[in-house]
């Protein structure tokens, strides 16, 4: 079913800043971006990444100069 959960994202804010990383079991990066419309579709450099737990690291700021910083473990399913 195609369209459902396809991209990991940053919702929330609006920020004025952005740091939204993703990494792998191993602490691999595979992910980053400063744009919150950009999200993780689980791949890396083009290759789909194995089924498993991903750490995600955002930090940020809002318009209204509040700090964010969130972090947690996402799994990828396929």
């Amino acid at each position: 079913q195609d369209g459902i959960n396809d991209l990991l994202l940053v919702r929330g804010g609006p920020f004025s800043e952005l740091d939204f990383r993703v990494f792998n079991e191993w602490g691999n990066e595979v992910f980053s971006t400063p744009d919150q419309s950009i999200g993780w579709d689980g791949n890396y450099k083009g290759e789909p990444q194995p089924v498993g737990a991903y750490e995600y690291v955002m930090r940020g700021k809002t318009i209204d100069k509040k700090n964010i910083r969130l972090y947690g473990i996402v799994n990828l399913i396929r």
